[in-house]
Order: C-alpha cells, then sequence, then structure tokens
C-alpha cells in the first residue's frame, strides 16, 4: 500500500464521520475496504495528529467545530489581517513565528478563490523575496493595490 492510499483512506475515514455521524469501526472497514483492525490505526493516527475524533453515542463523531467555516472577509480585511500579522510576528522567536503563518495561512485557505487569489496578486506587488522570506517592499503604495469597494466585497 502506498502512502497515498493511506492518506486517501484517512481523508475518507474524515468525510465519513463528518457526513454521518455514529460510524462504528465495521461501518468505516465496510466503506473503505479494509480491516477493522487498519481503521482502528488509521483512527489513531489521526487523533495523533490532532483530529478530534471521539466515540459517542455507539460511532464515531469530529468535533463540530474542528472544520472552519468559510472567512468572509473583504480583501482589504483580509491584507490588512496579512500585514498585521507579519508585522506582529516581527521578532518572535522562530517557534511563535511558525505558530502565527499556520495560523494565518488557516483563515487565508479558507477565503472565497476569488479573494484569495486576488489577495496573493496584491501581496505578490507589496513584498519582495529576500533571503526566502517575504518582507514588505520599502514603499508598499507602489504597488497597483486596490481594493473592492464595501458593497462589493466578496463573501
Amino acid at each position: 500500500m502506498s502512502k497515498y492510499e493511506r492518506l486517501s483512506r484517512l481523508l475518507k475515514i474524515m468525510t465519513f464521520i463528518k457526513a454521518q455521524r455514529n460510524l462504528r469501526r465495521m461501518d468505516l472497514a465496510r466503506k473503505c475496504e479494509v480491516s477493522v483492525r487498519t481503521i482502528q490505526r488509521d483512527i489513531d493516527s489521526l487523533v495523533y495528529a490532532g483530529v478530534p475524533i471521539f466515540w459517542s453515542k455507539g460511532g464515531y463523531e469530529i468535533m463540530p467545530d474542528f472544520f472552519m467555516p468559510p472567512v468572509n472577509l473583504s480583501l482589504e480585511e483580509a491584507f490588512h489581517l496579512v500585514i498585521a500579522t507579519k508585522t506582529f510576528s516581527e521578532g518572535k522567536e522562530e517557534i511563535q513565528q511558525r505558530a502565527i503563518e499556520s495560523a494565518i495561512s488557516k483563515v487565508i485557505a479558507r477565503l472565497p478563490d476569488e479573494t484569495r487569489c486576488r489577495l496573493d496578486q496584491i501581496l505578490d506587488e507589496t513584498w519582495s523575496e529576500a533571503d526566502g522570506l517575504r518582507q514588505m517592499k520599502s514603499n508598499p503604495q507602489e504597488s497597483s493595490m486596490s481594493f473592492p469597494q464595501k458593497s462589493s466585497a466578496f463573501g
């Protein structure tokens, strides 16, 4: 079995549990066409990875707030959130910077596709690459930043 098959099965298990509460190991094994023991190992791996799977009323469930809903930030709000986060994380220790970057990446990932793509364009215009790290250009006003008016914000 390849690592991709296992990853695919782990994602299927999460999807099945999220879509249908109270699935048992036997149900998941049948759906994934593997043994009950394999499902148990997979669930243990997901729990170890931080997925909040738990047994409740005869089957598995995932904590309802584990999956973030789409974030309805305007393009301007998203841009300023990224800039504020980067500014805040400057001078922090590496472990803190990684945690901050991970958190902001999760928020950005949940933006609508159009907003996320436009945000990437604006950030590319605003930041330059230096030593592998993005840094603010000396004069970000020189970029062609144009934010939609509030009435046309994505969401």
